[in-house]
């Protein structure tokens, strides 16, 4: 795959109350793309903010059914990165 279209891969961090306690043990939760993989999400992360990934676990999130806007909510894929001990990410920059 290109190395401009590796980049966009990624669309967001996920912040939530299990997110965050995710980090503290060296996990982090990203949004991805539908058509991104396992191994290119790990070498995106690793060029990026410069740390060694040792897993990627990814997530296909289903849209929730809402009465009142008839209809569903979109579908996502999330992916857990856990990173090497003793490295973090810097996402406040």
């Amino acid at each position: 795959m290109n190395k401009s279209k590796l980049f966009d891969l990624l669309e967001s961090q996920r912040i939530t109350e299990k997110t965050s306690r995710c980090a503290q043990s060296n996990q982090y939760v990203f949004k991805v793309r539908n058509e991104s993989t396992k191994t290119t999400i790990k070498e995106v992360i690793e060029t990026t903010y410069n740390v060694k990934v040792t897993r990627c676990n990814i997530l296909n999130r289903k849209g929730k059914f809402k009465a009142r806007r008839n209809g569903h909510t979109k579908s996502f894929k999330v992916a857990y990165v856990t990173l090497a001990k003793g490295q973090e990410l810097n996402l406040a920059d």
